[in-house]
């Protein structure tokens, strides 16, 4: 991974010596990398969707749900929080054979 930094305005003048380094004038950067929200699997038994994704362990995440792609009205059908290992799971009971619905996950 490579960073490029710019300076946030013409007022700085800084420049870092990597000569120095190590000796008390080392720049801190600290990164944070989540995981990428996805969905692994659905399924459909006995009047019940069940829904499994993946995300960032321990966090909240709403369960989204659309019957039209090509809209925008998204509507949040419930919240649940992933385990240990960032599994997320959600049992839609309102779900229908009979009735198309898309779903999402969102932060």
């Amino acid at each position: 991974m490579t960073f490029l930094f710019y300076a946030a305005d013409n007022q700085i003048n800084y420049l870092f010596n990597s000569y120095s380094y190590g000796r008390g004038n080392e720049p801190l950067i600290h990164v944070t990398a989540n995981s990428i929200l996805r969905i692994l699997s659905g399924s459909f038994t006995n009047s019940l969707f069940h829904l499994t994704g993946f995300g960032c362990t321990n966090l909240p995440y709403q369960i989204q749900a659309s019957s039209n792609l090509l809209t925008t009205n998204w509507q949040t059908i419930g919240i649940v929080t992933s385990d240990n290992a960032g599994l997320i799971q959600f049992d839609d009971t309102n779900a229908s054979s009979q009735v198309q619905r898309f779903y999402r996950l969102s932060r």
